[in-house]
């Protein structure tokens, strides 16, 4: 008798530390679910007043919960100093990843550095910064190029003498280089053509002011080309202040970025568009930046699909929905493949 009792009592300390082995195992099992760090990606605008970036920014958000990660957004309001800024702010919050949107590229190479000293991976959309991982963006020249060949078929057809108004932006390589695209295509095309204008414009009141000076120094101006939406916008305000009829110009978008490109150009106040669907360009971004933190070897860019679009095939490649108008992702890959 006192045998087995002496039995029992061992086989039932013998459960009693299987059972809290067990728990304990459990319990350090579940503590470093909770511990687990969330995935963390700052992103530093260039400007949150466009709607390129706002767009930007809603196709990564999206993308970003999706996938569980936690997106922090700054705002460098056109001023590298308080982009320079953000990026540090980003650093000491050690995050995983930082998409920066250059406002100036030369002026965030030393806080790159600090950031990749960090072990932290950077994105740049549109314009490169020295010793970050990759670009996501497009060949600017080549579109730009591409929106000259259309253009150039565009105007042969209609027979029209093209004197034109490029409202650009120097300072920006990528806003430069469509410009540069453009005038390649023209001079490539056979067509008769005179640039009357090229100046800065990049911003809608900008443009605005500056076409209403060009349309007085040149009233035979005829066609008006935008390196974004901003700018062909400023200039349809322009020739509708000067009340010239929208008809008697060739207004070309550049971007189709948000609502208001999007609206000019399915209303008949634009011509064309070249779209570079900034909703798309957000996803990539946080793609790319996830292929960096998974350690995936990246390529130096990550191209963004863009297409000319005209009213006549706008309903392709956007959808309206409550006063708004969506990408069609599907329509997009279809042609971009």
């Amino acid at each position: 008798m006192e045998e087995s009792m002496k039995k029992i009592a061992f086989f039932g300390v013998v459960l009693v530390l299987v059972v809290f082995a067990f728990t304990g195992c459990k319990g350090r099992s579940a503590g470093a679910n909770q511990d687990k760090k969330q995935t963390t990606i700052g992103m530093a605008t260039f400007m949150m007043a466009q709607e390129w970036y706002q767009n930007i920014v809603t196709g990564a958000q999206s993308r970003a919960n999706e996938l569980g990660v936690k997106l922090l957004v700054t705002d460098g309001n056109n001023d590298s100093a308080i982009q320079v800024q953000a990026v540090e702010n980003f650093i000491t919050q050690g995050v995983d990843a930082i998409i920066i949107s250059p406002v100036d590229s030369k002026a965030l190479i030393t806080v790159v550095q600090q950031a990749k000293n960090k072990g932290i991976k950077v994105i740049c959309e549109s314009n490169m910064v020295e010793g970050a991982d990759a670009k996501v963006g497009m060949s600017d020249f080549e579109n730009g190029k591409v929106t000259g060949e259309w253009f150039a078929k565009y105007a042969k057809e209609r027979n029209i003498a093209p004197n034109i108004l490029i409202l650009g932006y120097k300072s920006l390589e990528n806003c430069f280089n469509r410009s540069e695209g453009f005038k390649a295509a023209l001079g490539a095309s056979g067509i008769n053509y005179t640039v009357a204008v090229e100046v800065d414009g990049g911003f809608r009141e900008a443009s605005l002011n500056a076409t209403i000076d060009a349309l007085t120094a040149h009233p035979e101006i005829n066609t008006v080309f935008g390196i974004n939406d901003d700018s062909t916008l400023g200039a349809i305000a322009a020739v509708k202040q000067a009340n010239l009829p929208l008809s008697n110009f060739t207004l070309i978008l550049y971007g189709l970025e948000g609502i208001a490109g999007r609206t000019a150009l399915y209303e008949g106040n634009a011509s064309a568009g070249l779209s570079m669907f900034p909703e798309y360009v957000g996803t990539t971004c946080i793609n790319s930046a996830m292929d960096a933190i998974n350690g995936k070897v990246l390529p130096a860019e990550y191209v963004s699909p863009t297409i000319v679009v005209t009213q006549e095939d706008f309903n392709q490649y956007f959808i309206e929905e409550n006063g708004k108008f969506l990408v069609n992702f599907a329509a997009v890959d279809a042609k971009a493949n």
